[in-house]
């Protein structure tokens, strides 16, 4: 199994937040050469959660970013969208308090394509994030 080096940081922008999920960069990419983890769907990311077994949060979206100035070449930096539930009821959308600091994990998996139950390579990193959402 290879190590992917993933890097996030907030997307939250105080002019036009969202208020109902929080907004992450990502960038992931390979530890033997640093080339670009490219081809990533949500599937590839999950997050993890200290708040218990009161809350949940999801990847409900995600889009992977191009370089500038042409966005020919794919980035490996992906604009991440996170939602919050309640635990027991994962049908009831939880607001995202303005304001407030949010914790969590992010990892990211490669499967194998032969065998989609196997990771072949992954990574994750941890996220204090302040929502700005209006």
């Amino acid at each position: 199994m290879s190590r992917l080096i993933v890097e996030a940081v907030s997307a939250e922008h105080k002019a036009r937040d969202l208020v109902s999920l929080l907004l992450l960069y990502v960038s992931v990419s390979r530890v033997g050469d640093g080339s670009s983890v490219t081809g990533l769907d949500r599937s590839n990311f999950r997050v993890s959660t200290p708040y218990g077994s009161s809350l949940r949060l999801q990847v409900s979206g995600m889009k992977e970013l191009r370089w500038e100035p042409d966005d020919a070449q794919l980035a490996g930096c992906y604009l991440i969208s996170i939602d919050l539930f309640r635990a027991d009821d994962v049908s009831r959308l939880l607001p995202i308090v303005e304001g407030e600091w949010y914790t969590f994990g992010v990892q990211v998996r490669i499967f194998d394509p032969r065998n989609p139950s196997v990771v072949t390579d992954q990574g994750q990193t941890v996220v204090h994030i302040q929502s700005l959402g209006r």
